[in-house]
C-alpha cells in the first residue's frame, strides 16, 4: 500500500464517510448494514436505552453510564473533532462499560447496548483492545464471530487481532485449541489474558473495598480453563513459568474464593509439570499458608501437599509453619488426605517444625517465634493439642514416627534437666496425651527410641528421666498398682480369681474421677456386669445410682441389665442383684414398658419375685406404674423375707395389677391406648423365653379387662385388635399347648391353669385358656353398620371401625380353623365348636355370613388378601362352610341368591377362575348345589346350569368359564340368525325373543357390578374379565361410563392395580366392531381420543395409555369408523401426539400407524391450511414487521411450532404408499413452497 493510500485509508473513517455520501451500508451488530443504514440515529439511541435499563435491573451498577455514554447529549457527539484528552477519558469510560458489561454479555440487553456504542462511538475501530476483552471468555458463541466480523483487521488499530480474521470469513466460533495454540506462542498475548483479571477485579470493586464476586465467575472460568489448557498442551518451560508467576502470586494472595481456587489448580499444574527452583518454591509455600481461606482450606493443604510430593523440598519454613499450624481443621484434612494418598512428605515436614515448637511453647507459654514476626494480631496456636490431634489422626509411617518419638524424647529429657521438680510435673500434665498416643500406636518405635537414648546413657540421673518419661502413660489409674495384690487395674480385672476381679472393681468404682479414660471404665463396667460370680456382679451394681452416668452407650447398658435380670430370674441368691438392676432399669423415664411388665406379674410367689415387683412398683418413673404403684403394693406381703405367696394370691395379685393397667390404659389422655398396646406388642421380645410369656399373658389379660370396662364400640373393637395381635403371635411363636380342652372356664381359673403352666416350667399356654380369648375376642364384637349396608366386603387397609373389625374377625377365624383342622390335637373337638359359635353369635343374619364368605372365597383375586391374614387353607375352608350354608337354605333362599349376581354368584364365579382346581372343585360343588335348590324363574339359573353342566372343562381350564359366560350373555346380542327369523313360527320367535330379554337382563345386572361405586377394584376387574371377549355394542357402551370414571381420576391420582387392570382391558375393547357406536359427539369416541392423547401410566412400571391405545388403531379400525369427521380428528390427534410427545416408542408407534392408514387428500389438506393461514401476514407492514423480529430474535421462521406440524403432515404423506383424492394437495403443496 502507497503512502497516499494509506493516508486516505485514515481519513475514511465514518463522519467524513458521512460527509461525503457513500454511507450507505453501516456496520451494525443486530442488523445487516443495508438495514443498518436505513435507521435513523433516535433509533439506535433507543435501542442502547433500552438496553441499558434492562442491564441495570439486573445490576445497578450500569446506573454510572447514563450521565456519559448513555446522555441525551451523546446524540450529537462526534469523538473524531474531539481534542486527544477528551478521547483519552472517553475511551477510559468505555473500557470501564466494557469490562462491567463481559458478564452479562449472552445477554439480549447487552446486544442492544453495545449496538449504540458500536453506532456512536465506533468502538470496532477506536476500542478494539477493550472490545476483545469484553467478548474473550465468549470465544465459542456465535455472538463472538458476529463481533468480531465488525472489526476491520487490516487497520491499524487491530494489528495485535489479525490472527483472528480467517473467523470473518468462516464464521465459525474460536475454537480453545486456537486460543491456547496462540497463547503458547505468543507471550504478549498470554499476559494480555492473565493481566486481564486485575482489569475486571477492580471494576467490580466499590468505593468500600468490597468485590462483587458472582459476576466475575464467568472471568475466572475462562483465564482457568485456558490457562489449564496451556499447561496441558505442551511441557512446562522457565518462560511460560515466568509469565504465570505472577498471576498465581496475585491469585493465592486474593480474597475472592474463585480467583483463589483457580489459582491452586493453576499452581498444581506448574508443580505436577516443572521442576521450580528454589526460590520460588519458598515464597509459593509461605503466601500458600498465609493466605488460607477458610471456605477452602482442604485445596489449599491438598495443593501444599502436592509440591512437597512432586519438587524438591523437604523443609517448611518458619514462617509458613507459623501460618500453617493456625489452621483448627489441619489434621482432620491431612487424615482424609491419608486415606487416599501418601502424605509422609509434608507430614515429616511438619512434625519437624512441630515437636521442637510444641514443647518450646510448652515450656515458655509464648509463640514459638519471635514477637517481630508476628505481623498480625491472631492468637498462638495450641502446638501440644495440635502435634496430639496429628499423632491421634494420622498413620505416620515408620521413618516419621522414629523421627517424632526420638525427637519427643529428646526434647522430654532436655526439659527435664532444665527445670525444677514443680515444673517437671506440669510438664507431664501437657504432655502426656503425646506420649499417651505414641506408646498407644507405636509402642515397638519407641521402645527403640528409648533403647537407642539407654544405650549412650551412663548417667543415673538421665536413666531416671527416661523411666519418668515410661511412666508418663502408665500414671492413668488404670495403669497404677492396686495395694492388696501388687497388680494393675487392668490385670486385675481380668483375673481368673473372682476375689480379685471384685477388688479391682471396688478400686475402680471408688477412684473413677481419677480415670481420664471415660470410655475404658464405661468398658469395664458392663464387662464385669456380664461376670459370672455373684460377688463381682454385687460390686458392680451397688453403685446403681451411677450406672446411667458412667456407661457411654446407654442402650448397651440396658441390654447387659435386660441380660443379668434373665440370668437372675428363679435364683434366690441373685435376688439382691435382680431387685437392684430392676431399680436401674426403673429409674430411667423412658424404659420401655415390655421390660417392666415382664418383671411386674409374679410367676411362683417367690421372695425374689415378690422384691422385683415391689422395686418397680416403688422405683418406677412410669406414669403408669407410679398411678397403680399404692394400690398394687397393699396387695403384696410387707416382707418379703421368708415369704412365699401361694398359687391362689399371686393370681389374684396378677389380675388386680392388669385391672388397674387396664384402667389406666383407658383413663390416658388423647385416647392414645392403641399406640400404647401396640409398643408392647412390637416390643415383646426384649425378655426371654419364660417371661416373654408371662408378658403374653398379662397384656391378654390387661386387653381382656379393658374390652370390659369400655362402652365406646370404636374403642372396644381397636382394643379386640389389640388382643387378636396377641393372640396370633402366642400361636406363630408355638406358645399354644394343645391339651384336652374344658369349657366355661372362669377368668380366674384362666390365670390359674396359666400360671401353673408356668411354675412347671412349661413356656407354653393350655389351649383351653388360648381358645378362652379368642371366644371373648368373638363375642366382644357386632358387625359394624357400615358392612351391614355393602354389599360386597372388602378390607381397606385403614384404622375405620370396619377394616379394623374385618382384620380381626378373619385373624380369629384363621387361628381357629387351623386349630379344628388338626383332628389328631386334643383341642379339635373344642376349636370346631367354636366355629359354630362365631357362626351363629357374628353371622345370625344370612345375608352377613354370605358377604363374609364371598369375602373368603375370593382371596386369589383379592390384592389385599395379604393385609389381613387371608390364606388358601382358609379359603377352601370357606367354601366348605358355604356348601353346608346351602343345605340349610330352602327353595326360597336359594330363589333370592340368584336373582342377582351380586355378591355369591360373581364370588363364586371368581372361584371357577381360580388357578387351583380343589378350589374351582369346591365353587363348582356350590353353584350345583344352588342349581338343585333354586327354581327356574330365577334370573342368573340359566346361567349357572350351562357352568355346571360345563364342570369338566372348567376343572381343566380356568379360563373356560368366561367362554361359557360370553355364549350365555352375549346371545341377546347375536344377530347372526335375524334373517331367518322371518322363516320361523311365531311361537319360536317369542321363545328366542323371551331368551334374549333374559340374557340382556342378566348382562346389565352382571355389568353394574362394574359400574357400581361401591363395588371393589378386584371384583370389578373380575366382572370385566369374565366378560373381556364379549365383543358387542352392548356391553360396551354399557362400561363406557366406568372408563370416563378411571379417566378422571387419573387426572388427580394414580390408579391402584386392579384399577390399571380393568382399565386396560376397556381399552382393548376398542376394536372393528365397535365403531358403529363411536359417532362424533359420542362418549365413546371422546374416550377414544382422550386414550391416545393420555401419556400417563395405567400404573408403576406400566405402560402409558396411549402405548396400549396407539397400536389398536388399526387399519380395519379406522375405516369402519362411522364418518369422515371422525377419521379427520382420529388423524388429527394423533399428528398431535407425534408432535408433542417426547417418548421414542410414541413417535415410532404413532408413524407406523399412520403409514399402514388410507388417508384421504382432504383430510391432509385440512391440517395444512389453518397452519398457512395462521403463518400468512394481510399486509405488507405486517410483513416487514415479521421479518424484523425473527432478525432480532436470531429464529427461522422454519424452527416455529406451525412448520414442524406441516413437516410432520408432509412426512407422514411421503411415507405412505397409497393416499386417495391425491388432486387436492396439488395446490397447498405450491403454497407451502411459495413460502
Amino acid at each position: 500500500m502507497t503512502s497516499l493510500a494509506k493516508q486516505l485509508q485514515r481519513l475514511a473513517v465514518p463522519h467524513t464517510q458521512v460527509v461525503l455520501g457513500g454511507d450507505t451500508r453501516k456496520t451494525s451488530l443486530l442488523f445487516n448494514p443495508v438495514d443498518a443504514a436505513a435507521l435513523d440515529r433516535e433509533t439506535f439511541f433507543a435501542l442502547g436505552i433500552n438496553g441499558l435499563e434492562e442491564l441495570e435491573s439486573i445490576d445497578a451498577g450500569f446506573e454510572e453510564f447514563h450521565r456519559s455514554l448513555f446522555s441525551e447529549a451523546s446524540q450529537t457527539f462526534e469523538r473524531s473533532v474531539q481534542t486527544k484528552e477528551v478521547n483519552e477519558k472517553l475511551d477510559k469510560t468505555i473500557s470501564s462499560f466494557l469490562l462491567r458489561l463481559s458478564p452479562y454479555f449472552l445477554l439480549r440487553p447487552a446486544h442492544k447496548a453495545l449496538e449504540w456504542l458500536i453506532y456512536r462511538y465506533h468502538i470496532q475501530l477506536y476500542n478494539v483492545d477493550d472490545l476483545m476483552l469484553c467478548i474473550l471468555p465468549y470465544h465459542e458463541t456465535k455472538i463472538f464471530v458476529r463481533t468480531v466480523q465488525l472489526i476491520n483487521f487490516d487497520s491499524r488499530t487491530a494489528s495485535k487481532w489479525d490472527w483472528l480474521s480467517p473467523l470473518q470469513k468462516s464464521g465459525v466460533h474460536l475454537a480453545r485449541s486456537t486460543l491456547v495454540k496462540h497463547c503458547r506462542t505468543n507471550p504478549a498475548f498470554l499476559a494480555f489474558v492473565c493481566n486481564m483479571l486485575p482489569r475486571f477485579i477492580e471494576v467490580y470493586t466499590d468505593e468500600e473495598g468490597v468485590v462483587h464476586e458472582s459476576p466475575l465467575r464467568v472471568v475466572f472460568s475462562f483465564y482457568a480453563t485456558t490457562v489449564l489448557g496451556i499447561l496441558d498442551s505442551g511441557p512446562v518451560t522457565k518462560q511460560l513459568v515466568s509469565s504465570l508467576f505472577e498471576s498465581l502470586v496475585q491469585g493465592l494472595r486474593s480474597k475472592i474464593v474463585d480467583y483463589k481456587s483457580a489459582s491452586y489448580i493453576l499452581l498444581a499444574q506448574v508443580v505436577a509439570k516443572s521442576q521450580l527452583k528454589s526460590d520460588l518454591l519458598e515464597p509459593l509455600t509461605n503466601i500458600l499458608c498465609k493466605y488460607m481461606a477458610p471456605s477452602l482450606q482442604t485445596e489449599a493443604v491438598t495443593c501444599l501437599l502436592l509440591v512437597y510430593q512432586k519438587q524438591d523440598i523437604h523443609m517448611l519454613r518458619k514462617k509458613a509453619f507459623k501460618y500453617l499450624s493456625r489452621q483448627t481443621s489441619l489434621a482432620t484434612i491431612l487424615y482424609d488426605l491419608s486415606q487416599r494418598y501418601e502424605t509422609n512428605s509434608l507430614v515429616f515436614p511438619i512434625m519437624k517444625r512441630l515437636v521442637p515448637a510444641a514443647f518450646k511453647q510448652a515450656a515458655l507459654n509464648v509463640v514459638s517465634s519471635d514477637s517481630s514476626d508476628n505481623d498480625d494480631d491472631a492468637p498462638p496456636p495450641r502446638l501440644m493439642w495440635l502435634l496430639q490431634e496429628l499423632l491421634t489422626w494420622l498413620p505416620l509411617e515408620e521413618t516419621t514416627a522414629m523421627f517424632v518419638a526420638s525427637e519427643v524424647l529428646e526434647q522430654y529429657l532436655s526439659y527435664f534437666f532444665s527445670h525444677d521438680s514443680e515444673d517437671n510435673d506440669s510438664l507431664v500434665q501437657i504432655v502426656r496425651g503425646v506420649i499417651k498416643q505414641l506408646e498407644g500406636r507405636y509402642s515397638d518405635i519407641v521402645d527403640t527410641a528409648v533403647e537407642n537414648v539407654l544405650k549412650s546413657c551412663q548417667e543415673k540421673e538421665k536413666k531416671a528421666a527416661i523411666m519418668s518419661f515410661l511412666n508418663v502413660s502408665a500414671l492413668s489409674e488404670q495403669h497404677q498398682l492396686i495395694a492388696t495384690n501388687a497388680k494393675s487395674l487392668v490385670l486385675s480385672l481380668n483375673h481368673p480369681q473372682p476375689s480379685v476381679r471384685r477388688s479391682a472393681v471396688q478400686f475402680m468404682m471408688k477412684n473413677r474421677d481419677k480415670l481420664e479414660d471415660k470410655t475404658f471404665l464405661s468398658n469395664s463396667v458392663l464387662a464385669r456386669l456380664q461376670d459370672d460370680y455373684l460377688s463381682v456382679v454385687s460390686a458392680v451394681i451397688q453403685n446403681c445410682q451411677n450406672l446411667w452416668e458412667i456407661v457411654e452407650d446407654k442402650s448397651e447398658l440396658e441390654d447387659c441389665l435386660m441380660k443379668l435380670l434373665r440370668r437372675c430370674d428363679g435364683k434366690e441368691k441373685w435376688r439382691d442383684v435382680a431387685t437392684t438392676a430392676v431399680t436401674v432399669l426403673c429409674s430411667k423415664t423412658n424404659v420401655l414398658l415390655p421390660i417392666i411388665f415382664s418383671y411386674l406379674p409374679l410367676m411362683s410367689g417367690s421372695e425374689s419375685e415378690l422384691e422385683v415387683s415391689r422395686s418397680i412398683l416403688k422405683h418406677s418413673k412410669n406414669p403408669i406404674i407410679q398411678r397403680i404403684s399404692n394400690a398394687c403394693l397393699r396387695h403384696l406381703p410387707k416382707t418379703s423375707q421368708g415369704v412365699q405367696m401361694d398359687s391362689e394370691n399371686v393370681v389374684s395379685f396378677n389380675l388386680y395389677v392388669s385391672q388397674m393397667v387396664a384402667k389406666c390404659l383407658l383413663d390416658s389422655e388423647e385416647n392414645k391406648i392403641q399406640h400404647v398396646v401396640d409398643q408392647l406388642c412390637e416390643l415383646q421380645t426384649a425378655v426371654g423365653c419364660t417371661r416373654e410369656l408371662v408378658l403374653l399373658e398379662f397384656l391378654l389379660l390387661t386387653a381382656y379387662h379393658m374390652i370390659d370396662k369400655t362402652s365406646d364400640k370404636e374403642q372396644a373393637v381397636e382394643t379386640c385388635s389389640v388382643q387378636a395381635r396377641l393372640l396370633q403371635v402366642i400361636h406363630d411363636k408355638d406358645f399354644v399347648l394343645k391339651t384336652r380342652s374344658k369349657t366355661g372356664l372362669s377368668l380366674d381359673e384362666v390365670e390359674s391353669l396359666m400360671i401353673s403352666h408356668v411354675q412347671r416350667n412349661k413356656p407354653q399356654i393350655p389351649s383351653s385358656c388360648f381358645l378362652f380369648f379368642v371366644e371373648h375376642v368373638v363375642l366382644s364384637t357386632s358387625v359394624p353398620r357400615k358392612l351391614q349396608k355393602d354389599v360386597f366386603w372388602q378390607y381397606g387397609g385403614s384404622d375405620q371401625v370396619a377394616d379394623v373389625w374385618l382384620k380381626v374377625v378373619v385373624s380369629m377365624f384363621g387361628l381357629v380353623v387351623t386349630m379344628a383342622m388338626n383332628e389328631s390335637s386334643n383341642c379339635c373337638p373344642q376349636a370346631r365348636e367354636l366355629i359354630g359359635v362365631i357362626m351363629k353369635h357374628l353371622f345370625s343374619d344370612t345375608r352377613h355370613l354370605l358377604r363374609f364368605l364371598c369375602l373368603l372365597w375370593t382371596r386369589h383375586a383379592n390384592d389385599r388378601s395379604g393385609l389381613f391374614n387371608l390364606t388358601p387353607t382358609l379359603q377352601v375352608v370357606a367354601l366348605k362352610l358355604g356348601l353346608a350354608a346351602f343345605d340349610r337354605f330352602d327353595q326360597k333362599e336359594a330363589d333370592r341368591i340368584l336373582q342377582s349376581a351380586a355378591p355369591v354368584l360373581v364370588s363364586l364365579l371368581m372361584v371357577c377362575t381360580s388357578v387351583h382346581c380343589p378350589v374351582r372343585a369346591a365353587g363348582l360343588e356350590c353353584l350345583s348345589r344352588l342349581v338343585r335348590l333354586t327354581t327356574t324363574s330365577a334370573a342368573f339359573t340359566p346361567l349357572v346350569g350351562r357352568i355346571v353342566h360345563c364342570e369338566q372343562e372348567i376343572l381343566s381350564d380356568n379360563s373356560f368359564v368366561s367362554q361359557v359366560i360370553v355364549s350365555t350373555l352375549g346371545s341377546c346380542c347375536d344377530a347372526s340368525s335375524d334373517s331367518e327369523s322371518s322363516a320361523r313360527s311365531p311361537g319360536r320367535r317369542r321363545r328366542k325373543s323371551k331368551r334374549q330379554s333374559s340374557s340382556s337382563t342378566m348382562l346389565g345386572s352382571f355389568l353394574d357390578i362394574a359400574l357400581d361405586d361401591c363395588t371393589p377394584a378386584f371384583v370389578t376387574r373380575a366382572v370385566i374379565g369374565l366378560t373381556r371377549d364379549m365383543n358387542t355394542i352392548e356391553s360396551f357402551t354399557q362400561l363406557l361410563p366406568l372408563m370416563m370414571r378411571y379417566s378422571e381420576k387419573l387426572s388427580t391420582q394414580q390408579l391402584t392395580l386392579p384399577e390399571a387392570d380393568s382399565l386396560k382391558m376397556l381399552l382393548e375393547k376398542f376394536t372393528p366392531d365397535m365403531t358403529s357406536c363411536l359417532q362424533e359427539d359420542s362418549i365413546g369416541f371422546k374416550m377414544l381420543l382422550w386414550a391416545v392423547r393420555c401419556s400417563e401410566r395405567l400404573h408403576q412400571n406400566s405402560p402409558s395409555i396411549q402405548e396400549i391405545m396407539i397400536p389398536l388403531i388399526t387399519p380395519s379400525f379406522y375405516d369402519s369408523l362411522p364418518s369422515s369427521n371422525c377419521r379427520q380428528q382420529l388423524l388429527s390427534c394423533l399428528f398431535d401426539v407425534k408432535i408433542e410427545t417426547n417418548q421414542v416408542d410414541v413417535v415410532a408407534a404413532v408413524k407406523k400407524v399412520i403409514k399402514h392408514l388410507t388417508i384421504d387428500g382432504s383430510h391432509v389438506v385440512s391440517e395444512l391450511k389453518p397452519v398457512l393461514q395462521m403463518m400468512s401476514p394481510a399486509t405488507v407492514r405486517e410483513t416487514k414487521r415479521k421479518r424484523v423480529s425473527l432478525h432480532q430474535e436470531e429464529v427461522s421462521e422454519f424452527d416455529s411450532a406451525s412448520w414442524q406440524r406441516v413437516v410432520v403432515v408432509l412426512e407422514a404423506v411421503q411415507d405412505k404408499k397409497r393416499v386417495d383424492n391425491t388432486d387436492v394437495l396439488i395446490p397447498i403443496c405450491f403454497q407451502i413452497m411459495a413460502r
